[in-house]
């Protein structure tokens, strides 16, 4: 898959919650704008390999987002109500991180996209992964900050860096997660990758993946108070 599929490079590190206000506050300064995130990853694997011993994974994403159209800010200063946080659906295959010189210092994993409109539901999508020949392995869900930096490359459609800021939360026995990950004494997840996956080449208009990676890099090294590591997950 990692022959012609887009790859998604990934920065990573651990932040101790007494550096995350000023984080926030310098991020918040340079930033295009910000939002609260939260998506929840459910990872997939292959029950009957092609080739034995080598699996493939599925990742199904779910992100949280509340509406926009369906009510305007007048009629929520009125009712004092605000609809329900929705969910949107991805799917994609991704490959384990990626081995060679050129991925030196940051994951690199293959990212290819599955097509899953008109189904209406994470039950759905599940059924239909399961008829795929897949069986889930494990899910984890990430909540904090999500902000959106400039690229200062062409670029003849949007992209724009992602740098994350966000919490592992727990599930309970009972499958609930924690509410409040504020309040606990983890460290916090930050991560900063491309707002979608880039070609191993670029052309005219298209950026990349040795380009996106020296971008991130120079935009990783202006940021205050932050380890990346460069060991692959």
């Amino acid at each position: 898959m990692s022959n012609s599929a887009p790859l998604l490079p990934t920065l990573q590190a651990l932040l101790p919650p007494s550096h995350l206000q000023p984080l926030l506050t310098s991020l918040s300064l340079r930033s295009l704008h910000s939002t609260k995130h939260r998506h929840t990853d459910a990872i997939y694997i292959n029950s009957q390999p092609v080739v034995p011993g080598q699996q493939r994974h599925l990742r199904l994403r779910s992100i949280s987002h509340k509406p926009k159209d369906k009510q305007t800010k007048t009629e929520i200063e009125i009712t004092g109500e605000q609809d329900e946080e929705e969910e949107r659906y991805s799917l994609s295959y991704i490959s384990m991180p990626l081995q060679g010189r050129e991925y030196a210092g940051m994951d690199v994993r293959a990212c290819l996209g599955v097509e899953v409109e008109g189904y209406t539901g994470s039950e759905e999508i599940d059924e239909f992964i399961t008829l795929l020949g897949f069986q889930k392995s494990h899910s984890f869900t990430l909540s904090g900050y999500r902000f959106h930096l400039a690229i200062p490359l062409p670029s003849s459609s949007p992209i724009t860096l992602h740098l994350t800021v966000a919490r592992l939360l727990e599930s309970t026995a009972g499958g609930q997660q924690q509410s409040s990950p504020e309040k606990t004494s983890e460290p916090y997840l930050v991560q900063l990758q491309p707002s979608r996956p880039v070609p191993a080449v670029g052309s005219l208009g298209v950026i990349g993946l040795q380009d996106m990676m020296r971008v991130m890099q120079e935009v990783a090294a202006r940021i205050d108070g932050v380890d990346w590591s460069t060991r692959k997950t």
